[in-house]
Formats: structure tokens, sequence, C-alpha cells
């Protein structure tokens, strides 16, 4: 028998008994629906019955060609003539089938106009349908009308076979009426579809919002009935059907717009919003039992607070390393007017007083460094002129250096970091200042910036900041006192590589990394960490409660681990409050005064308390601001004190070298650390603390101590009074080189012709002052201002 010829254009239908259901549901959710089909066309029994679709029909759709070209090859000679079934066009559409409103799955479910009224008929094992029993034979639906198109004459037996050659024209406009009512459904389902999801994302919204403060019994209870329903409705999703299910097949798969999931909803589910009291964490004991100043006791002096950091030993090695730099450099000949050329080697106490020097020159700030050392009458400073020459000075300032060279025997690339030429000054002062002391129960961490725009490569850029360019140094810092506890320079990949816990944030890694080094001198634990949102995260706060310390400090709203609703932004009003908490570990709190203000805390719940607020003319109003927002503003600018106090006097010159602005920025934090531990001294002795400023111009003085300039710069004035006037008598002598003097009385250079020689000088005076015999001689030595008369 001739094979029979399908148009690939012609859409196949399969209609599943019942029986079949819940097999053919499984293909479709294990395998896809484009599988699903292809297996069931490749079996070699097909489905046991055709039927038509009743209720509840779930519909599943495959590209239109591929399905013809499965069905056309499972037709065969064996296969019955068939004849083409034509379509009126009045009757294409059905009417709806009837669903569930509980069944999640079935609302998607629909009739598909392109689906025409087949009877059922006998069917052979490898034929799509049969030849219908009766000369005309409806669907078998009750509510088909006996008029419609399925009543057709069936074809004797002995026509030639089915060929969809018959009837072209018929048949194509059929089809191009049928693809056009196939669209319109499709786009009638999209609106649906995403009518649905609208409704679904404002649900949710509607939930989100409720209220902050209400009762947790009601919470629970809204819950369990929540997950009731939501376990019914999946119950509904994978229970089979004893229905039909119909795969209907169509060329575009839409089911991206059927999943819509929102990101981060089981993190949601973990949160619980509501309000969290101070009560509900558990807080861990501070167990440190000497806090405070650890250094040796009967210490009264500001040098020698100072030298607790700065210490002799530390001082030396500079020395020393400052000396082998000068022979290392000076080695070679040098040229005849030279500065070098008056060099000599660095003492211990050259080297303490160019650090008071220092100090003075920050306390009296200048533009040039040879300003401090002029002659002038209105730049005269004589306290650096006679403590050092100014060639002195600038060749222990140009000498300077902290750190020895690597030993020969190690390659120089190997052992040399970016931090060498600072590394001894820097681990010397930071494991002083935690050896010295012990912070309270608050801390602080945050970053300090030296001031620095040269050219090195792990310089940072931050223009929040009030110094934007310099390097960049982590401090931890007492709450308290503002004690500068432990540092950690960041130099760029090095210091990233030696820091802890490599799959963290570099932020974190930098606390945990500042919290560890507290320890290992604090002997004990139960400390409260406050940061700024460049280091607060949840993962911190659960890796900090590890090693028992609590976390509180504003954090960003993107941050990994916060609640879905922050992520996606809180709009609040002013005053108003909401907070998150998570396993009674964790709270998340949002709250807007004149902004909105995040914070994430391990030690504080939401509970308020009344704040007195101004308003306008001097009114005040009381307000309800959050305890962890009074505690964070109070207690996070630590860092920041510290950093004031380094800064207001500090030494800053233009440099080239960025390890001379580290070491004198290390100077800074020794002089801060270092008053702090005299007026705690101070205070528990029962004295009053000093002011910064006269603790650094009492340090300045004792560290210059006896150092002066031993040059000889002329006799004292008081000297020469001495002997002019004392009644002695002077006689007159003449220089038998016959060279000549001026006056001292009478002759000035200043005026055009004032100049006044003579061969004559007292030979008493230890000077020998030129005088002309008679007026000028006996007027020099009995008169106290002699050379008064030239300015009349």
């Amino acid at each position: 028998m001739e094979a029979a010829h399908i148009s690939p254009e012609l859409p196949i239908r399969w209609v599943v008994s019942a029986d079949r259901t819940v097999e053919i549901k499984e293909e479709v959710t294990e395998l896809g629906c484009d599988q699903a089909n292809e297996r069931i066309l490749q079996e070699e029994t097909p489905p046991s019955s055709i039927a038509e679709r009743g209720t509840g029909v779930k519909s599943v759709r495959l590209g239109r060609r591929r399905a013809s070209e499965m069905a056309s090859s499972h037709i065969t000679e064996e296969s019955p003539e068939l004849e083409p079934v034509p379509i009126n066009k009045e009757a294409t559409a059905l009417e709806p089938v009837p669903i569930k409103e509980d069944s999640p799955v079935l609302e998607l479910a629909h009739i598909n106009p392109l689906q025409s009224c087949v009877g059922p008929g006998p069917t052979s094992q490898k034929s799509l349908s049969g030849p219908l029993s009766d000369s005309t034979q409806h669907c078998g639906k009750p509510s088909c009308d006996p008029a419609c198109d399925a009543f057709k004459p069936k074809k004797a037996k002995g026509s030639s076979s089915l060929s969809v050659s018959d009837g072209k024209e018929g048949v194509n406009n059929q089809l191009d009426h049928l693809q056009a009512e196939q669209s319109r459904t499709e786009q009638t389902e999209t609106e649906l579809r995403r009518e649905e999801t609208a409704q679904s994302r404002q649900k949710k919204a509607r939930q989100l919002e409720g209220l902050p403060q209400a009762m947790d019994k009601a919470e629970s209870t809204d819950e369990s009935s929540l997950e009731d329903d939501d376990d019914d409705d999946d119950d509904d999703f994978n229970q089979p059907s004893s229905e039909a299910v119909h795969f209907l097949l169509a060329e575009d798969s839409e089911e991206s717009e059927e999943s819509d999931h929102e990101p981060d909803a089981q993190l949601e589910g973990e949160w619980k919003r509501a309000s969290v009291s101070a009560d509900a964490f558990t807080k861990f004991p501070f167990t440190v039992i000497n806090k405070g100043y650890q250094g040796r006791t009967g210490l009264k002096t500001e040098l020698e607070f100072f030298q607790l950091f700065f210490t002799d030993a530390l001082l030396t090695e500079i020395v020393n390393e400052t000396n082998r730099h000068a022979r290392a450099k000076l080695g070679g000949p040098l040229r005849l007017n030279s500065i070098w050329n008056s060099w000599k080697p660095v003492t211990l106490p050259e080297m303490k007083a160019f650090v008071g020097v220092l100090l003075n020159m920050g306390l009296n700030v200048k533009t040039d460094i040879k300003e401090y050392f002029s002659e002038e009458w209105a730049d005269r400073m004589p306290f650096f002129k006679d403590v050092f020459k100014r060639s002195r000075f600038l060749q222990i300032f140009w000498m300077l250096h902290l750190c020895p060279p690597p030993p020969s025997q190690v390659p120089q690339a190997a052992f040399v970091s970016r931090g060498q030429k600072v590394r001894n000054v820097v681990s010397y002062i930071d494991a002083k200042c935690r050896e010295l002391f012990i912070p309270g129960r608050d801390i602080c961490i945050d970053e300090s910036t030296v001031g620095f725009n040269g050219r090195v490569v792990f310089k940072c850029y931050s223009p929040q900041m009030p110094t934007k360019s310099g390097l960049r140094v982590f401090v931890l810092a007492d709450c308290e006192t503002g004690y500068v506890c432990a540092i950690v320079p960041y130099f760029g990949s090095p210091t990233r590589d030696s820091l802890p816990r490599p799959d963290m944030p570099f932020a974190s890694r930098v606390v945990l990394r500042l919290c560890e080094m507290l320890l290992q001198t604090a002997n004990g634990h139960g400390f409260h960490l406050f940061t700024d949102r460049f280091y607060t995260s949840y993962d911190l706060a659960v890796e900090l409660l590890k090693i028992k310390i609590h976390l509180t400090g504003t954090v960003k709203a993107n941050r990994r681990g916060l609640p879905a609703a922050v992520k996606q932004g809180l709009t609040l009003e002013k005053n108003e409050l909401v907070s998150f908490s998570k396993d009674s570990k964790v709270m998340v709190l949002g709250w807007k005064g004149k902004r909105l203000v995040l914070m994430l805390s391990t030690f504080h719940g939401s509970d308020c308390e009344k704040v007195p607020h101004p308003i306008k003319r001097g009114a005040i109003e009381e307000l309800d601001k959050p305890s962890v927002i009074r505690d964070y503003t109070s207690k996070t600018g630590a860092v920041d004190r510290a950093d004031h106090c380094c800064a207001s006097y500090a030494f800053t010159r233009k440099s080239l070298q960025w390890w001379r602005k580290m070491f004198f920025w290390l100077l800074e934090v020794a002089i801060a650390n270092s008053a702090v531990l005299f007026n705690l001294t101070k205070v528990a002795s029962g004295q009053l603390p000093v002011r910064r400023k006269a603790f650094r111009k009492a340090l300045l003085v004792q560290l210059v101590g006896g150092v002066r300039d031993s040059r000889r710069r002329g006799r004292p004035s008081s000297t020469d009074r001495e002997e002019r006037l004392s009644g002695k008598p002077h006689f007159i002598a003449k220089n038998e080189s016959k060279s000549t003097k001026d006056c001292a009385v009478c002759s000035d250079r200043k005026r055009k012709g004032g100049r006044r020689e003579t061969v004559w000088f007292c030979k008493t005076c230890s000077r020998h002052p030129g005088l002309h015999p008679g007026d000028c001689f006996e007027r020099y030595h009995t008169v106290e201002a002699y050379r008064s008369f030239l300015s009349v």
C-alpha cells in the first residue's frame, strides 16, 4: 500500500487515556515536554485508546515541525486510509475547561482551538488514527452538537489511500486560520501568567509590610497557617491525577515566564522580622582581669613615658643604621665646598635632640625648614639655632635611615618586601603598644591614612576621607581612652597574603587579624567591637562569635547574608524602626532619623530610649532612639580621636620617600600613647591630667637636654659692657703694621661717606676695638650707648 503523506505544517495531536496519566506525568517532570513526547512516539504500543479531552486536562506543548517529522516516521504502508477531516472555521474554538482553583498546576490549562473532534475508533499498532466504524461518527462528547464537523461521510473501502494533496487549497486556508487562533490564544495565556506573577509579588510585598511589633503568637499562627497552605498546594501539585493528560504540540515554550523565583528566598525564611530584646542574645562575660596600663611603676616625667615606646635600644639601632648609611653614601670624593665635608657620626644624645627639634617644628609650622634657622628679625627663633647648626640638622635629616640592608648571602629579591625599609620600627612600636596597655571591653577598628602624594604601588585613594591620598594603616583602639592598641600597615599583596582566612573578604580578614593580635596579649575574651560599614558583615559577626567577641556596626544593604527585605530596600517613615533577628545571635536594625541607618549587632537588641532632641526656637522634644545607635555613636570614634591627636602637631614635610612619612606617623603614635599613659598615671595619683600641647612642650625640652651648638659666634654683649664700664684704666695703642680699623664710636658704613678708619685701638679691651684718640676713646669707656649720637 502506498505510504500516507502528512503535511509538516499540520500539528499532530495525542490524547492519552487516564490509565497512563501517572506514567506520562513522571516523564514530563523528569525529561521535559519534548523528550517525553518523543518517548511516547517511539513506544511499540501506542496509548490504549484515543479519547477526547475531558475536564481537568493538563497540556504541554512541543514544536509542530518536530512532531510532524516524528509522526510521519511512524506511518507505514499498512496504515489504514483515512479521509481528511474538514474543519469549520466557525467551530474551531471550544468551550473552556472548568478547572479547580486550588490546583496550582491546572491554572494554566486551556482549550486549544486546534483540536478537532475525532471520535473513537480502532487503532493499529503503527498508526496515529484508525478508520471510522460508521459512515458518520461524532466526537462522543455529551455537549457536542450532532451537526458538528465530526459527522463526515466515510470513504469507500475501495478508494485510494489518503493524500494530503487532495483538497490542498481548503486545507491551507484552514491551517492559516488555525495558526492565527493559536497565536491569539498564546498571547492571552502570556498575559494571564504575567497577571498571576504580579499578584504573587504584591502578596509577598504586603506580607513584608506587616507590623513589626506584632505578637509572637500571632506570627507563629500565621506562619503555621501559611506553611499548611503551601503544603496543601504542594500536595495538589505532586498528587497524580486520574484524568487524562493531553500533550499539545507547539513550537515555542514559555517556561521561563512561569518560573519567577525571588532571590535569597531561603535566607529570608531564616530571618525573623520582629522586635528583639537585648536579653535575647547570649553575652560573653569580660574575662580580662588586669586591664589598663601594664608598664613599670614609678615613672614621673614625660620623657620616661615616651621612652617606653622609643627606647634607647630602638634609637641606638636608628643611630647605627644612619651612620652606616652615611658611610656608604660618602665613601667617594667630595667637592671642596660640599656640606658633607663637615660630616661626623651621629650620637644618641644628638638623635634625641633631633627628635625634640622635630616636635618643636610641629608646634611652630613654617613653610621651609631653613626658615627655622633664619637670622631675620621676623623669623628668628633662637631655640633651633642654639641646639643645631642648620647644616648639622640637615645632615642628620637627609642621612636618616631605619632598617639595615638584607644579608649578602640572601638574594635581594627574595628578602626585600615593600615594607622592608620601616619594618623594624613598625614591628617594635606595634609590640610595645600591645605590651604596655590592655583595652577595656569596648574596642574599635578603623583605618588611618598617612598623607603621601608620591609614587608608590600601595598608595590608596579615598575621596570621602579627610586625608584622601596616602598610606593606609588599620588600627585597633580603645574606645574609652583612644589608645592605639594594634596596627597593621597595608603594603598591598604582601599584606593580603599574610592575613588569615583567604576565603573571606579582605576587610573581614583585617578585623580577624587585629583581634587575634589583641587576644594574644589580653589573656581573656568578651570584647565588644565597633566597626563601620566598610568592615561589618553577617559572616564577620558569625566568625567573631566563635572567638567570643561581640560586633556592632553600620552595615551596607547589599552585604551577603542580610534579610531579603533589607537588600530590596527599606521604605520607612521618620523615626520608624524595623528589626530582624536570626538564631537569637544576630540582629539587623533599620531606623530612619534624618536618613536611613542600617545596623548589625550581636550585642544589642531593638530597644529604644528617650533622647532629648532640639527643635526650633530652643524647644526640646523627646524622641525614641535605638540604644544600639546611641552606643555606636559614642564608642566608634576612638580611632578618629587618635588620628586627631597624631595630626594636630605632626611634623609634616613633603617627601618622595614613603617610609619617612610612615616613620613620622609612628613617632606621633608613640607620643599620643605616652600622653594617654601619662594622664592615666596622673589621674590614678589624684592629680589633674595635662593637655596634649603642654605634654609635647615638656617632652621636647627633656629630649633636647644639654645638646647645644658648640661653634663660637662672638662674645655676648653683656661681657663687652662689663669690660668697657668697669672703671679700670684702659690704654690706647697704635697698630705697628699700619692696618686700619673702623672706629667703634664714629664709623657708620650704612651712610655714604660715614666710614671712619683709624690705626689706634684699645689695648686693654679683649676685642681691641678701633678708637680715635680723644673723644671717641673717652666716650667708648664712659657712656653705655656710645653710638646714640649717630642716629641724631
